[in-house]
Parts: C-alpha cells; sequence; structure tokens
C-alpha cells in the first residue's frame, strides 16, 4: 500500500512535532531545506527562533516526502497569493498546512482539501482586551465576558486560532476582517461550520468551512479548519509513527 492510501479522501492527519531537536538532528535538517529557507532562518535574531524554523520545515518536508514517497530535497514548494505554502513539485494533489508555537508544531495534511492549523502557546504577556477589541466582534465579546477571569485567556485563544485556521484554510490572510467571522468558544468542537457574516445565507460549500479543536498539547490551545466537507481526524506524533506507518506500508507490499 502506497503511504498516500492510507490517507483517505474524508481524512486529516494531524501531526504533533517537538522543535527541540539534538544537534545532529539540526544539521540534517539544514542540509535539505533551500538557499530560501536557511536565509529565512538566518533573519531570525534569536538562535532558539532560528533552530525551531529550521526543524519546523524540516520536520515538514520529511513528512510530505513521506507520503510522496520521495526525498525531502526534491519537494519544491511554492506560496499562494496570500503566502499560504504549497507543493509546487512533484504534481500531487497532497495538501497541508503548518503552525508552530515556541517549540510544538502541528502539521495537516490531507488529499485535495484546503487547509488551515493554528497553535497558540498559552501566554499572559499581551492584553487580552485590547486584541479582543480587533478580532472579536461585540456579540463574540459579550460571550467572552461570561467566562470566568481564570478561563478567559484560553476561550481568548480557542477563538483567535479558530479565525486564523479559517483564514488560513480559505488562503486570504490576516488582512481578513477578523470580526467577519464568528466562532464558538465552547471547549471541544467538530464540525462546526463557520462562514463570514456576510456569507450566513450562501448555500455554497465552498462559502464555509468546518472547524475542529485540537486539544493533544497541553499549554497549547490549536484549532483546525477544513474546507469541502467535514472530516475524520487522526492525530499522530512525529517521528513515532512514521516508523509505525512505514511498516504497515512495507507489509501490505509484501502481501501483494
Amino acid at each position: 500500500m502506497h503511504p498516500i492510501e492510507l490517507l483517505s479522501h474524508n481524512e486529516v492527519h494531524v501531526w504533533q512535532a517537538d522543535l527541540d531537536v539534538d544537534s545532529q538532528q539540526m544539521m540534517s535538517f539544514l542540509g535539505i531545506l533551500t538557499q530560501e529557507e536557511r536565509s529565512r532562518a538566518n533573519r531570525y535574531l534569536f538562535a532558539e527562533d532560528r533552530q525551531h524554523f529550521i526543524a519546523a520545515r524540516g520536520i515538514l518536508r520529511c513528512l510530505l516526502a513521506y507520503y510522496l514517497e520521495t526525498t525531502p530535497d526534491k519537494i519544491v514548494l511554492g506560496y499562494g497569493p496570500a503566502g499560504k505554502p504549497e507543493i509546487d513539485k512533484p504534481t500531487t494533489q497532497l495538501s497541508f498546512n503548518i503552525s508552530h508555537s515556541h517549540s510544538a508544531a502541528l502539521y495537516a495534511i490531507s488529499w485535495n482539501r484546503s487547509l488551515g492549523i493554528d497553535l497558540e502557546a498559552l501566554r499572559i504577556n499581551f492584553s487580552l482586551e485590547s486584541i479582543a477589541n480587533l478580532i472579536f466582534s461585540d456579540q463574540e465579546r459579550a460571550v467572552l465576558e461570561t467566562y470566568p477571569k481564570n478561563c478567559r485567556m484560553t476561550t481568548f485563544l480557542r477563538g483567535w486560532t479558530r479565525k486564523e485556521a479559517y483564514v488560513k484554510a480559505k488562503g486570504i490572510g490576516l488582512s481578513f476582517p477578523l470580526k467577519r467571522i464568528e466562532v464558538p468558544f465552547e471547549e471541544n468542537i467538530s464540525d462546526i461550520q463557520v462562514y463570514p457574516e456576510c456569507d450566513k445565507h450562501s448555500q455554497r460549500s465552498q462559502d464555509r468551512s468546518w472547524l475542529y479543536s485540537l486539544d493533544s498539547l497541553p499549554g497549547y490551545v490549536a484549532a483546525l479548519a477544513v474546507d469541502d466537507s467535514p472530516v475524520s481526524l487522526s492525530l499522530m506524533k512525529w517521528p513515532t509513527q512514521t516508523s509505525t506507518m512505514s511498516k504497515i506500508t512495507a507489509n501490505s507490499l509484501g502481501d501483494r
């Protein structure tokens, strides 16, 4: 069985990865990045941020190479009009999205779907209220204020990540007025439809996305948005389960 056959058309694989890798892994990842990616890494002022970017891109290339049965350095990544990364070569309908915060990263991979994933570390070093005024509608802010103060930061980040996941799935960038997208704040959501306020009466499936909460990482809040139709999710950890899945593939090939 080809690795991509392990990914059904109504499924999204979400991979969790730790970006704090050892020096040997770091050098290995650096070796498979393009010159443009290495230049981007060098623009980071702090060594930790630079290393996390290199690890995030290296792991992305390894995951895509795994599904496409090629080597990580053979993958050519491009960018959509709003800067969303995509696979230019080899020709494929495999789609992906990535988000990383501090030392954690999440990767969403699917077959011929538009995806958006966002991950944020829980933090207290910014003004929740001032940012809430910028990104949430009046109704959303009213809902947010009903939560106890000790839960409000987590609730705020649920809303933030869900909006960011939506605009990433649409490939429209953060210039889109986030107040026009109203999202739920409750802890666990699955197959929740969301679309801009102006499109609430639209019946076209391409106008909406389905939201999912991802709560597998302690100390982080994350969300996934998927266009087209609802999906089933498989949550995996890199690199452990690539080895397991490679064994499944090898056994399947041997049975043919």
